[in-house]
């Protein structure tokens, strides 16, 4: 997700968080206060269009969070099923193993 800014006088750099979720949203609330010393008070809309990127981040990262825990979930739900298909191979194995064995007692 990108943030478009069209206002020349914000210079607050864009960030894509689907790459880069590294700038969290206290830095960006910094950066937003600094503007407001440094450069005076800022119309009604750009104070609302700089409201709405920062809950547009904030949407984004609980959908990041969201997702990790999910893969999370799904990571471990992957692990155990592994688990007991090794379980199951190893038990097979043995099993033929012995059929073997015993194939071969009544073959002589």
């Amino acid at each position: 997700m990108v943030v478009k800014n069209d206002n020349p006088r914000l210079k607050i750099p864009l960030v894509d968080y689907d790459q880069d979720i590294e700038l969290s949203l206290n830095e960006f609330k910094g950066r937003f206060k600094k503007l407001l010393n440094d450069y005076g008070k800022y119309s009604d809309k750009e104070i609302d269009d700089l409201k709405s990127q920062i809950e547009e981040i904030k949407l984004r990262l609980e959908q990041l969070t969201g997702i990790n825990a999910n893969l999370t979930v799904s990571n471990a739900e992957l692990t155990q099923k592994f688990e007991t298909l090794s379980s199951n191979y190893a038990e097979l194995k043995q099993n033929n193993e012995f059929m073997k064995s015993e194939f071969t007692e009544i073959k002589q």
